[in-house]
């Protein structure tokens, strides 16, 4: 068996984006397809009719008429050596054409004779596999034939652009929903954790995940720790979920700790084949293939990554990149709006704190007057009541100069007792108690 000649790497891995942007690999049979296999079946005459999908190491059958397979290795497909040409590619006898004479198509079931495919090429040139006739029996098709394949080939190609602008419309409608539910759970959650969780959660269901993680960069910043961790109901992976929730992850070290490093998404096709991925043997065991990441930015630094994994082996999709990137963004600004209410309860409660001490020393303030005022005024009082008793001469005649010191001590006093009432009107005036009356004063007097 001859192998068919291959692309070259560059434009075989152009051609396989480009079957992914289709988004059609592993779909359920779709009514719009089938008819076009049965078409083609009754037109050329044979019992086989199939589209057929070339990924990477496989044909893939999205309509098959008289065939139970549903795909087949690339290596023995007929249309891997119809996807080099843009022309209907007819074998009429496959025993005796070196490509095909030894090909277990051939020489067991379902005993290819006769094969014709016409490319499904897209607008720009990249040919995703075939609308191919299949039969038992060496046979050519005749010119009416070839022209109704080929016919039959461009309507196949148009129904998978509609279906991919359905598809892509769907997808878009899907983002928007799921950027507003996720807007919604953010903005109801009363914490980070619980709307890491409820994200998770949202998010997980509506891509399709199986399970999700949040990681987060410790306070001092050397390390990722797992903020919270979730996965699908219906799928079960305790020890991939006990090694995610207990581990953490340094610069640079497992799928988080790169985009952590790097501040750029990370898409991973297969994780089992990662040679950086601490988590390897229990995502092995779980049958995780499939993880995409995105970083979680904070006030301009990465402060966390947001990860899912699938058990599909999924090439990278650039709108769901999009997607995971929105959502990073929308935790980012949760995360940002979180730290900076708990910074704004931190100052009110240092606030509060302050308040109750300058409150406290406040009322030691007044106690102190208050007790200082009064404890001051009664022998004050008594002083001056001693001296003017003095001063009328009820303890005997003075001398003139006792009378003029006894005059200055009763005016010191009376000086005192002003103080003193003036440290009173203080206290009143901060317990309320002051009573102010207003008087008509004359300027200047």
């Amino acid at each position: 068996m001859i192998a068919a000649a291959k692309l070259p790497p560059t434009l075989e891995s152009a051609r396989l984006d480009a079957l992914n942007r289709y988004d059609i690999l592993d779909t359920p049979a779709e009514a719009e397809f089938d008819d076009f296999t049965w078409l083609a079946s009754q037109l050329c005459g044979t019992p086989i009719a199939l589209i057929s999908l070339l990924d990477a190491g496989r044909q893939w059958f999205k309509s098959r008429v008289g065939l139970e397979a549903t795909e087949t290795p690339r290596a023995l497909a007929f249309c891997d050596h119809a996807i080099l040409g843009t022309e209907i590619m007819e074998v009429s006898n496959a025993q005796k054409d070196d490509r095909f004479y030894d090909n277990p198509l051939v020489t067991g079931a379902p005993d290819i004779r006769f094969y014709a495919g016409m490319p499904l090429t897209t607008t720009d040139g990249f040919s995703l596999g075939t609308l191919c006739v299949i039969d038992r029996v060496p046979r050519s098709l005749s010119l009416e034939q070839r022209g109704a394949l080929e016919r039959l080939g461009r309507q196949v190609m148009a129904l998978l652009e509609l279906r991919r602008s359905l598809v892509a419309q769907r997808r878009i409608q899907r983002r928007l929903a799921l950027e507003h539910a996720v807007s919604r759970i953010l903005l109801e959650s009363t914490s980070i954790s619980l709307g890491a969780g409820r994200l998770l959660h949202a998010a997980g269901e509506s891509l399709g995940f199986k399970v999700g993680a949040i990681w987060k960069v410790e306070d001092k910043g050397n390390a990722l720790l797992c903020l919270e961790y979730w996965n699908d109901e219906q799928f079960c992976a305790p020890e991939f979920g006990k090694a995610t929730r207990e581990l953490t992850f340094a610069r640079g070290v497992g799928v988080p700790g790169r985009v952590w490093e790097s501040g750029r998404s990370c898409w991973i096709t297969d994780v089992a084949e990662d040679s950086n991925f601490p988590r390897a043997r229990f995502a092995a065991s779980a049958g995780l293939h499939t993880c995409v990441a995105t970083p979680i930015f904070c006030r301009q630094k990465c402060a966390g990554v947001i990860e899912f994994f699938d058990t599909n082996i999924a090439r990278p999709d650039e709108e769901l990149d999009k997607v995971m990137q929105a959502i990073g963004q929308q935790f980012g600004q949760f995360l940002e709006r979180k730290e900076g209410e708990e910074e704004i309860k931190r100052t009110q409660s240092a606030l509060q704190k302050s308040n109750c001490e300058l409150e406290r020393r406040n009322q030691e303030i007044k106690t102190f007057y208050h007790t200082l005022s009064h404890e001051l005024k009664t022998p004050l009082t008594s002083a001056r009541e001693f001296v003017s008793i003095v001063m009328d001469g009820l303890a005997g005649p003075l001398a003139p100069d006792q009378l003029e010191y006894l005059s200055l001590a009763k005016e010191s006093c009376d000086q005192l007792r002003v103080y003193i009432n003036d440290l009173l009107d203080v206290t009143r005036m901060e317990t309320g108690k002051l009573t102010v009356q207003l008087k008509q004063v004359s300027p200047g007097r």
